[in-house]
């Protein structure tokens, strides 16, 4: 297999890490990416661990989160999925709710987790538009 394909697919296994998809044990045997960044890890902190209970570590999510191959395909995969805008456009509400689920729970939240809050924030984000429109034009029906 080429080199390239071979990243790109070991990238898209740790993504799957990231979103709770697929297990460490799963891919740190064979997964080369993986292992770097694990190794890079425990040398910028060498007593912390890489999971916490069969979940991602906080610190070592974010070093992943962190590098350029990950972070641009986290970016694709938003946009894929309608959940990336561009700028200071970011759904902020979502990366806080992550932040927050870490800090409750001791680990990420899983897609569906992720999605619910998600589709929860776009009807928010209707709604306020909704009444906007109400204001500026009363007899504006909504079906």
């Amino acid at each position: 297999m080429p080199q390239e394909l071979q990243n790109t697919l070991e990238n898209e296994q740790i993504l799957a890490v990231l979103k709770g998809n697929l297990r460490v044990k799963e891919i740190i045997g064979t997964n080369t990416n993986f292992k770097n960044y694990v190794n890079k890890f425990k040398k910028k902190h060498p007593k912390s661990q890489i999971e916490y209970q069969g979940f991602l570590s906080l610190n070592f999510r974010d070093l992943l989160i962190e590098q350029h191959e990950i972070k641009s395909l986290i970016s694709n995969n938003m946009k894929e999925k309608d959940l990336y805008a561009e700028g200071e456009g970011r759904h902020q509400i979502v990366y806080d709710f992550i932040d927050n689920f870490y800090t409750q729970y001791g680990r990420g939240p899983n897609i569906l987790e992720l999605y619910h809050q998600f589709l929860n924030f776009k009807a928010h984000e209707l709604r306020g538009k909704m009444n906007i429109v109400r204001r500026k034009h009363p007899n504006y029906y909504f079906i």
